[in-house]
């Protein structure tokens, strides 16, 4: 051993011989402490990086895929109650290929193929059902390849066919998505789904889809579509024009000088009417046309009229001719059906409360105020002389008024002094 490393060695073996028992306990543990976090440490760093292999497993198809993965001598991990199973990143693709060829997994909605299963002793109810089946498969498929989307399901109701036009009902469909974690689907999606679930079913209309996810939360509701319930639009009308006015008026008096408050009063409501309107159709021959002649030789009764006493006397004109003619003529005419639906969701009134600092407003009065309001929100000038505009300003209490002091409102808050508090109904 060369004589440097022989006299540090000694130096240290020295060091350490000075130490007293408690001082060499301490210095044990944090040696050992500082071997095993370095262990920890290799070990975590060369710990592969897992991936999902496949997700939305059942047991049967969890345990032919762990199985296999045993076979190959594939490490792997199973989260998700065993219905995800995890392996490297490296062999994912590989596993994939090798499943595939082992035909897994196997459970499935079947799709179209349930139709290639079905015999030919199959009824006619079971061969509706079958149909329907592989329809509701191919459509929970292809929305579970949507992006954010790792399972659905798709449920038809779709009602028997009746001769009876007035008892035909319109058919339904509940989609339920299981999204992945923290994903959300945009509206944009959500309407995705809508129209293709629609579109795949005859007769099946995009307002009488459903659609759900795992949290329960509704995402398109059966009569309100996606654009949510008649509240929440009412809400995002106040939002958007709340946005719109408080622009408008950040350019007048500044930024964070202003406050703007909307409250919009929606119609519930929602009303169909159809009109048929029936006229005659100018220059068209008749569809057809019937004439009818009769005649008639001798009285009609040989009996005559009732003479004195009752007894019958022999009418005069007993060597008559009676002719009649009956024309009928069914003309043709136009008919027109219109029919209007006004869904929920129609504005009745709403009103505008802005609150301006006085300070920073200026020489700014309320006309200009309101001219800026009504430019932010789209006010028509015919609308006014209907009471449907118009900016009221509210003068502030004299009492709150110092001596020389500026005038105070309701909407000044936090002591900052309000000009103008307009409310436009």
């Amino acid at each position: 051993m060369p004589q440097p490393v022989t006299t540090a060695l000694r130096r240290v073996g020295a060091f350490i011989a000075g130490f007293t028992l408690a001082q060499r306990t301490i210095a044990i543990i944090g040696l050992a402490a500082v071997v095993l976090g370095g262990v920890a440490l290799f070990s975590w760093l060369s710990r592969p990086e897992y991936t999902p292999l496949f997700s939305g497993l059942s047991a049967s198809d969890a345990n032919a895929v762990v199985e296999q993965l045993r076979s190959s001598s594939v490490s792997y991990e199973l989260a998700d109650g065993g219905a995800t199973v995890l392996v490297p990143k490296d062999d994912v693709y590989d596993q994939r290929l090798a499943a595939a060829s082992a035909g897994l997994p196997t459970a499935s909605s079947g799709g179209y193929t349930l139709l290639d299963e079905m015999g030919v002793t199959a009824s006619e109810f079971q061969q509706s059902v079958t149909y329907k089946r592989a329809i509701e498969g191919e459509l929970a498929a292809t929305i579970s390849s949507m992006d954010g989307v790792t399972a659905a399901s798709v449920k038809l109701a779709i009602p028997e066919e009746s001769v009876f036009v007035s008892e035909t009902k319109d058919p339904t469909a509940s989609v339920f998505v299981e999204l992945g974690d923290r994903s959300t689907l945009s509206a944009q999606k959500v309407e995705a789904i809508v129209h293709l679930t629609s579109a795949a079913v005859s007769g099946l209309k995009p307002e009488n889809v459903a659609v759900v996810d795992q949290a329960g939360h509704t995402l398109s509701a059966v009569g309100a579509g996606t654009a949510g319930s008649v509240d929440e639009q009412a809400g995002d009308y106040e939002t958007r024009i709340a946005a719109s006015v408080q622009k408008m008026l950040d350019s007048v008096v500044g930024v964070g000088n202003a406050t703007v408050t909307v409250a919009a009063e929606i119609d519930h409501s929602s009303n169909q009417r159809q009109d048929e309107t029936y006229t005659p159709a100018e220059g068209a021959p008749p569809a057809n046309e019937q004439t009818k002649t009769q005649t008639s030789k001798g009285s009609a009764s040989d009996a005559g009229v009732l003479g004195p006493d009752n007894i019958a006397v022999p009418s005069g004109d007993a060597g008559g001719e009676s002719q009649t003619t009956e024309v009928t003529r069914n003309n043709v005419v136009n008919k027109s059906v219109q029919t209007t639906t006004t869904p929920a969701g129609e504005l009745r009134r709403q009103s505008v409360s802005v609150a301006v600092d006085a300070t920073a407003a200026g020489s700014v009065d309320a006309d200009q105020l309101a001219r800026a309001d009504r430019d932010g929100r789209g006010h028509r000038p015919e609308a006014r002389r209907h009471g449907r505009g118009g900016v009221r300003p509210v003068q502030p209490d004299r009492g709150d008024r110092g001596a020389g002091g500026p005038a105070r409102g309701e909407g000044g808050g936090g002591g900052r002094p309000c000009r103008h508090a307009c409310a436009t109904p």
